[in-house]
């Protein structure tokens, strides 16, 4: 079953091919990831600039603008971090698929059996259940299932 399934995916070369190149140049950007960040950068430096009147003002709710401030400065340094780290999983995600087809394009034209290079390449990960099956998740988000042997 799972051999069937792994046959199927990489039946046709050039598809495949096709498909992954496609995946790279719209899916797996981080432009948009990056222009993100640029606002919140921009955020950030405006947070910056009301500190600095902040600091140099003398009024009585100085201490409510403050925590206001802080809160916003933590929230917006978060919110970085995660866009940081979304943008670290996408370049990985376009470096696994960059080396699946270079690899895929060192293979002669008909993969015919299991090779576990490709198939190293090719999976995300691999969910074990409580019923010892198995849940392989590809790069692609195609998802098998092996069920365990009794």
């Amino acid at each position: 079953m799972f051999v069937d399934a792994y046959n199927k995916m990489i039946a046709s070369k050039d598809e495949i091919l096709k498909n992954l190149e496609l995946v790279l140049n719209q899916i797996v950007s981080v432009e948009s990831i990056e222009d993100k960040i640029k606002e919140v950068n921009e955020e950030l430096e405006q947070v910056v600039q009301d500190v600095e009147i902040l600091i140099h003002s003398s009024n009585e709710t100085d201490g409510i603008k403050e925590k206001e401030l802080e809160l916003k400065y933590d929230k917006l340094i978060q919110k970085l971090k995660d866009l940081e780290h979304q943008k670290e999983e996408v370049i990985d995600k376009r470096n696994k698929i960059n080396t699946f087809i270079s690899n895929l394009r060192r293979k002669s034209d008909a993969i015919t059996e299991f090779d576990e290079e490709l198939f190293n390449i090719m999976v995300d990960k691999a969910v074990v259940h409580r019923d010892k099956s198995i849940e392989f998740i590809f790069n692609s988000g195609y998802k098998v299932k092996v069920k365990a042997r009794k």
